[in-house]
């Protein structure tokens, strides 16, 4: 029943992350269009710190033990490559978008898995793959046609950054506790990042309104601190396979925010691609689950 009732907790706190960020992916495509992408990751980075580090110091009971520096270091500059792919791709493409191709991220993980021994059943983990591959081909074909591809291509890029992330978060895990870990490695993140934004505001404007306030402090807080938070307590628990296959369900959630709140409509190739990305993603599941009961069970 404990068991249970752990599981019921870890599956809620799953549904928080993904309604969060996907609302997340609309903030971050709105934020773009007001500062440049690296300068926003930037500023997001250095307050989401700042704000994690004061929540830490104020709710410490027990002291953490310190990981190496190096893991620190090595952790924020990963983290560095997502959000600079990330945010950059907003400003290419749509939200859905860069949500649908970073929701190949678990396919990812399970291949990762595979390659290095720990999966056992490597014909599903390369089945899923090429399933997937074949969506991103599908969502990507009329950008390829029409010279706009460049959105998608970073938006992959930060899906296959995002398993490295992830696979770091799951380390530092053994040392630090859930929420002390972004704030140990953002601002390291903010700092590898600092020289590109300066060059960017150099040569772009920045129109920063209420709007953008409201917005950038939704990033900030419901996504930087408690989604990655969650996130963070969730990689000390499940697999990283295990944790990613569920964030597939952010697609559908930006997609609903997107038209929501930007009126974006939905594409013709976008559906389908959804539809084999799940597919994808439910087969990498079916592995990782057997894995999970192995381990956890």
């Amino acid at each position: 029943m404990f068991k249970k009732s752990t599981d019921s907790i870890l599956t809620l706190c799953m549904v928080a992350i993904i309604i969060l960020w996907g609302v997340e992916s609309v903030a971050c495509d709105i934020l773009v269009r007001h500062m440049p992408p690296t300068f926003a990751a930037v500023t997001n980075g250095f307050l989401t710190s700042f704000l994690l580090s004061i929540i830490f110091l104020l709710a410490r009971k027990t002291k953490s033990s310190n990981p190496p520096i190096w893991a620190l270091w090595w952790t924020s500059i990963s983290q560095a490559v997502f959000i600079l792919t990330f945010y950059t791709a907003f400003s290419l493409t749509t939200a859905p978008r860069v949500v649908l191709c970073l929701a190949a991220s678990p396919v990812w993980a399970v291949f990762w898995e595979a390659l290095t021994g720990k999966s056992q059943n490597t014909k599903r983990s390369f089945t899923a793959a090429a399933i997937a591959l074949l969506a991103i081909g599908i969502l990507t074909g009329p950008a390829l046609e029409g010279g706009e591809w460049k959105g998608d291509a970073l938006a992959i890029v930060a899906s296959i950054c995002w398993v490295w992330v992830g696979n770091h978060f799951k380390s530092l895990g053994d040392h630090l506790k859930p929420m002390e870990i972004p704030a140990r490695t953002w601002w390291r993140t903010a700092c590898i990042l600092t020289p590109l934004a300066i060059i960017e505001i150099q040569h772009n404007s920045i129109s920063y309104t209420w709007e953008t306030f409201g917005w950038q402090s939704y990033v900030i807080i419901c996504s930087g601190i408690i989604a990655l938070a969650l996130q963070c307590h969730l990689l000390h628990h499940w697999p990283v396979s295990r944790v990613y296959t569920f964030e597939n369900f952010i697609t559908f959630a930006s997609m609903a925010a997107a038209w929501l709140i930007l009126g974006e409509k939905v594409t013709t190739t976008f559906l389908p691609a959804a539809a084999l990305m799940t597919l994808a993603v439910t087969i990498s599941q079916w592995q990782g689950h057997r894995k999970t009961t192995q381990n956890f069970g």
